[in-house]
């Protein structure tokens, strides 16, 4: 559950209207429930994570605890990737968490062992 994302710099709490939210000393830089549309197709982000310059830094998809964490998974987040061009895409089902960082001078994604800090970002 979101209780188990102990990361320096975050927190997490249980929400009425998300499974979870991830919050940092940043919150107003985070939007939840984030629609996307791509012609008549609606997509929706978990939350992204804005820099101070309000510009997307990265996106975020959180899972129930019993859905593993698949291709499937990061195919989705990649997705809204495409509108967004993030530079971290960070997945969770509250037990297992990955990070992906796109590293512009090698032209690839890289998977990253812990979440960075916000200033990281």
């Amino acid at each position: 559950n979101a209780q188990n994302l102990n990361f320096p710099g975050w927190a997490s709490f249980d929400s009425s209207t998300n499974r979870f939210t991830i919050i940092n000393d940043y919150l107003a830089l985070m939007a939840n429930e984030v629609e996307l549309r791509v012609g008549e197709k609606r997509l929706r982000c978990d939350s992204v994570l804005f820099g101070r310059d309000r510009q997307p830094r990265a996106i975020f998809e959180y899972k129930a605890e019993s859905v593993p964490l698949t291709n499937k998974v990061l195919t989705q987040i990649s997705t809204y990737n495409m509108l967004l061009h993030v530079s971290y895409l960070i997945v969770s089902n509250g037990n297992q968490h990955i990070c992906l960082h796109y590293n512009s001078e090698a032209g690839k994604w890289e998977f990253l062992p812990e979440i960075p800090d916000y200033s990281q970002l």
